[in-house]
């Protein structure tokens, strides 16, 4: 395969434009991944592991309705070719109906959920932290501005500003005594200072005028995601919300922070090419040959850099845990372990499901949720008394399930065989098994759980750079190429 046709191919972005704003996402992304990081080992060193099962109980609630102000409507002004401010400001002004609408249903709502899972505390939480919902429709149509026109360093902007001021305030609150509270006023104040940031750099705001039929248009297509994002959520929460209420906050918090590295480090990079990757599919969005090609280096290059970390944390668990988040949080080991093993399945879905999403087959990607979620509740179902260890390992065995009904839908959509994803992930495969088994040989070791993590990551770094270099891996020299662009990008300003 040609290893970097993604980032290539013939379009109204340019491939300089293209390594610019990948550059500049990956930028933002991984100092948002190193911020949350250090803001999250702070507080699980100060806070009980109580509080973080409080918290995410709550945020079960925001996160669903969150989908319906944010969720596809951003990728209908992205993928619409022609969408103009008519178009912007009609979306704009839903959002904020929508949104003050949920806002309201979740404030009289609070009460009834806070008895239903036995904490007082959750209805005052959950009132404030809704709030969210308001906050994040001002921003909506900005973060979508910004996609759809290539100005990623404007989210670099707010996310560092955002990350730091709502860290400061967390820690703060939490160093008070504030409990939960901290990560309330934290998430609170995450996207509160994003959205200023948006707007101070953002020259675009909302104009007078409103189009049902433009906002009709639009909404035929955001509503398929709109309701995809929101199953693949139930899908998600639902584990949350069971866990909260059958066993106990403590129980939730492992399980939780089990999957807070995976979870925040793929997301992060996913988001990343997402970010960029969407509006280039979308102006090839004719071309079932070009999109193919762009699936396929995306998902490779996706693979090339995800498939080591998830490695790496399933290998260094223990140590990790022990070192960053200290011996109290040791029971989230092996949630940590099965987390990382689920999210490989996202190695091959998303780069597939974001084709789909630009080719048009906005109700096929709506089945395929409406399947995969189907068949995870009802194994939910069935394992809901058998532990949370056993709750957490079901979600590892559907990811294989997960990747072959969207290796037979990419099949059938636009001719991506099994034989082709094994054609561009085999090298990367192959890259991790002799990785792996050098980092795998150190946990046998007899030292401090300190040194064991160290030299985990420096052979693992270190090898894993040296068998790319001398197997040269184009994965590996397209990297090379990006870093190099945005250097010299960087040295001309």
């Amino acid at each position: 395969m040609n290893g970097v046709v993604v980032f290539m191919g013939e379009n109204r972005y340019g491939k300089r434009s293209v390594f610019v704003n990948v550059g500049w996402k990956l930028f933002e992304r991984s100092s948002s991944l190193i911020i949350t990081f250090f803001i999250q080992i702070l507080l699980a060193r100060i806070l009980e592991p109580a509080a973080f099962g409080l918290a995410a109980m709550v945020t079960v609630f925001v996160t669903l309705s969150t989908i319906f102000v944010s969720g596809g409507l951003s990728s209908s002004l992205i993928q619409k070719k022609d969408a103009d401010e008519l178009d912007f400001s009609s979306l704009f002004w839903v959002n904020l109906a929508v949104s003050s609408l949920l806002y309201v249903i979740l404030f009289v709502a609070s009460p009834y959920i806070s008895n239903y899972f036995g904490y007082a505390e959750l209805s005052p939480m959950l009132r404030v932290l809704s709030l969210k919902l308001i906050i994040s429709a001002v921003n909506s149509i900005q973060t979508a501005y910004i996609s759809r026109n290539m100005m990623f360093r404007f989210y670099f902007y707010s996310t560092l500003t955002g990350k730091i001021a709502s860290g400061i305030v967390g820690v703060f609150i939490a160093v008070l005594g504030g409990g939960a509270w901290a990560l309330v006023g934290q998430a609170l104040s995450l996207i509160f200072f994003e959205t200023i940031v948006l707007w101070t750099k953002v020259k675009w705001r909302p104009q007078r005028q409103f189009s049902l039929s433009r906002a009709k248009v639009l909404y035929s297509f955001a509503w398929k995601i709109m309701l995809m994002t929101f199953i693949e959520a139930i899908k998600d929460q639902t584990r949350n919300m069971l866990i909260g209420k059958k066993y106990s906050s403590e129980a939730l918090a492992y399980y939780d922070k089990g999957f807070l590295f995976p979870t925040n480090i793929v997301t992060n990079i996913s988001s990343s090419l997402t970010a960029v990757m969407f509006p280039v599919l979308s102006n090839v969005q004719d071309n079932n040959g070009k999109a193919l090609a762009l699936c396929r280096s995306w998902l490779s290059i996706f693979a090339y850099s995800v498939f080591p970390i998830l490695l790496g944390l399933i290998l260094t668990a223990e140590s990790l845990v022990s070192v960053i988040l200290t011996d109290k949080w040791l029971p989230a080991v092996p949630f940590l372990q099965l987390a990382s093993l689920t999210y490989i399945s996202w190695i091959i879905e998303i780069p597939i499901r974001e084709t789909l999403k630009s080719l048009g087959h906005a109700s096929t990607i709506l089945y395929l949720q409406i399947i995969k979620t189907t068949v995870s509740l009802i194994v939910l179902i069935i394992l809901m008394n058998s532990g949370v260890l056993i709750i957490a390992a079901s979600g590892a065995l559907l990811g294989v399930f997960n990747i072959l009904i969207s290796i037979f839908v990419a099949k059938i959509k636009f001719n991506y065989t099994f034989s082709n994803v094994f054609t561009d992930v085999y090298q990367t495969l192959l890259l991790n098994f002799f990785m792996g088994i050098p980092v795998y040989v150190i946990t046998l070791f007899s030292i401090s759980e300190f040194t064991k993590l160290i030299m985990q990551i420096i052979v693992g770094v270190l090898l894993y750079v040296f068998l790319s270099v001398i197997s040269k891996n184009k994965n590996y020299d397209y990297i090379i190429s990006l870093v190099k662009t945005i250097t010299n990008k960087k040295s001309k300003t």
